[in-house]
């Protein structure tokens, strides 16, 4: 599966390995060495193991994602301003930008 996703998206795809209901230990069917094992035998970016039930490294995980995620975009930014490209292009606000999230709303006098 991870092989089609990489032959058919952009390079800048980022894979998460992420093993939940690490309290069950005894439970357990994959062993955190062969979760290792496969990040490194598919290329898999992150890894991290997880317990909903209590809350352990949840709020890790998705802090994690998000400085993984911007650190991604800020290469792509900084490649693609290097490289001059023209798809990145910053389009400056609008003067009626109430159509905008977060953009200013039209105020009228009544």
């Amino acid at each position: 599966m991870i092989k089609i996703i990489r032959d058919y998206s952009s390079t800048n795809v980022k894979f998460f390995l992420v093993g939940n209901k690490a309290h069950k230990e005894n439970e357990r069917i994959v062993s955190e060495e062969k979760a290792i094992q496969y990040t490194k035998e598919f290329g898999i970016d992150y890894f991290i193991e997880t317990s909903t039930r209590t809350g352990m490294n949840v709020e890790k995980l998705f802090v994690d994602a998000a400085k993984f995620l911007y650190r991604n975009y800020c290469e792509y930014k900084k490649e693609n301003i290097e490289n001059k490209n023209p798809s990145l292009i910053i389009q400056e606000e609008s003067k009626d930008s109430s159509n905008c999230i977060g953009g200013k709303k039209n105020k009228t006098k009544t």
